[in-house]
């Protein structure tokens, strides 16, 4: 649950305790003092107990031109105790009810982690079967007893929902990384190939001008090389001829 939706719930249990009441009078209307407690279990590493407070989402106060060790106006803090099992045992010991949730919820996961095998996502018929197995197993050793053997089903319909929650949480995660990696990839190759493509146009003309240069000195050579040559051929030829050689032996003799 996010700390906004903490703060939600709260307003919204103080309109039902006020709900009848003349909120518009004179009159100070007196409400019960809050005491905010999470019961933190989920599966990621926490500590035994952490206090949070609405005003670490606060806008910088710099931003309304206070001083940034103003006060805020409004407050709300939260405390988190963590109720996973090897956690706060002496606190959760005191509540015959809230060991055997923490036992049970234990339960669930050992048994998941034994259907997974630790190679493979549990479906949810996978999750149904564990809840189930784990609350045979509390009712057969006195855990929670009464409640599991009439809210059974309640139980597992609960923790679904609720879980089904956390797994969607994973996947928005999940994706939103995969977002990030595909913009990322695709802003970069794009950089790349924008760079690619000015270097390559770059070294590309250098390229062609110097092949143009060396193919045009090449051509110049065979161009002369060949005019040199016909004039070659030709004042040959007149030299033979004032030798009195006949143009066919001329000929034949330039493999013309």
């Amino acid at each position: 649950m996010g700390f906004y939706v903490k703060f939600m719930y709260l307003s919204r249990v103080y309109e039902k305790i006020t709900a009848g009441e003349n909120l518009y009078g004179k009159k100070k209307l007196e409400i019960p003092r809050p005491e905010c407690i999470v019961l933190y279990n989920g599966v990621e590493e926490y500590p035994d107990e952490q206090v949070i407070n609405l005003s670490d989402a606060f806008a910088d106060a710099a931003l309304l031109g206070l001083p940034a060790n103003t006060p805020p106006d409004l407050e709300l803090r939260v405390k988190v105790y963590n109720i996973n099992r090897g956690h706060n045992e002496s606190m959760i010991k005191r509540s015959e009810k809230l060991e055997g949730y923490s036992v049970f919820i234990s339960k669930v996961r050992e048994i998941e982690a034994r259907i997974a095998g630790g190679v493979r996502r549990l479906s949810d018929d996978d999750k149904k079967a564990a809840m189930k197995e784990a609350i045979n197993w509390c009712i057969a050793n006195g855990i929670l007893k009464p409640f599991l053997e009439t809210q059974g089903s309640e139980v597992v319909n609960m923790l679904m929902n609720e879980w089904k929650l956390e797994d969607a949480l994973v996947v928005e995660r999940a994706e939103g990384r995969e977002e990030g990696l595909e913009e990322g990839l695709a802003k970069g190759l794009a950089k790349g190939l924008a760079k690619g493509l000015e270097e390559g146009w770059t070294k590309g003309l250098a390229e062609g001008r110097e092949e143009g240069r060396e193919e045009g000195r090449e051509e110049g050579r065979e161009e002369g090389w060949a005019k040199g040559l016909m004039k070659g051929r030709e004042e040959t030829v007149s030299n033979l001829l004032a030798f009195g050689i006949e143009p066919r032996q001329i000929a034949e003799a330039l493999k013309l």
